[in-house]
């Protein structure tokens, strides 16, 4: 299975790094990227982890918490060679208004 990344997934992450590393310094903030670039090698080999979201108005999303950081939400869907990564973002939000689009 291979990782298909959408462009508002590499935002998230960017955005995830800089929010963190004035946050909480920036060997958290390394730390979780890492973390969710493990996540990520896990959901490719475990695709069926995650758990269909139709609470979300975007058809067949899936999501699966970041490894050692559980607050942190991965978004992607499956599709029959790879996986589409959309949103990573944090639970706290309010995920019904997510963009899964771009």
């Amino acid at each position: 299975m291979t990782a298909h990344i959408r462009p508002k997934f590499y935002q998230d992450v960017s955005e995830g790094v800089t929010y963190l590393a004035e946050k909480a310094g920036a060997e958290i903030a390394l730390a979780w990227a890492e973390a969710v670039w493990a996540t990520v090698q896990e959901l490719l080999t475990h695709p069926w982890l995650g758990r269909e979201r139709k609470d979300i108005p975007f058809p067949a999303v899936r999501s699966w918490r970041v490894n050692e950081f559980q607050r942190w939400i991965i978004f992607y869907g499956e599709r029959p060679l790879d996986l589409v990564f959309y949103r990573i973002r944090h639970g706290a939000m309010n995920l019904i208004r997510l963009d899964f689009n771009s």
